[in-house]
């Protein structure tokens, strides 16, 4: 056994989300794929979000600008998430259902990840600060 403190994981989940996100997880995680290849340095992806659709956005300085648009079901306000975009794709890898939703309530908070339909486990990824 180990001695000492254990963090309190529970602060980090959300008790209830307000908005959520279904999209084809194929789909984002090509999307993903090639929206990343620009972000070598920062590794930072903006999730541009707009009712039926989400938008992957990447700008590195001198290399340029990749964006791509992804077809989902969501009903809520527009807004921008920043995120690393490998802490995104790992959980892609393990979900093996062909659909994912993403649920958050403020776009600088904790998103949460399931498969659809949900199963007994999910992913919290933090965002980044936009700049």
């Amino acid at each position: 056994m180990i001695e000492g403190q254990f963090p309190n994981y529970q602060r980090v989940i959300p008790e209830s989300q307000r908005y959520q996100i279904i999209i084809d997880r194929n789909e984002l995680n090509e999307a993903l794929k090639r929206v990343s290849l620009l972000v070598e340095k920062s590794r930072r992806v903006y999730l541009l979000l707009a009712p039926n659709s989400v938008t992957l956005l990447s700008e590195e300085g001198e290399i340029g600008v990749a964006k791509e648009e992804i077809p989902c079901q969501y009903d809520g306000p527009d807004g921008k998430i920043a995120l690393n975009f490998q802490y995104l794709s790992d959980p892609l890898k393990v979900i093996s259902d062909s659909e994912i939703m993403m649920q958050y309530t403020e776009t600088f908070k904790a998103i949460s990840i399931y498969p659809v339909p949900a199963k007994d486990y999910f992913h919290i990824v933090m965002p980044m600060q936009l700049d």
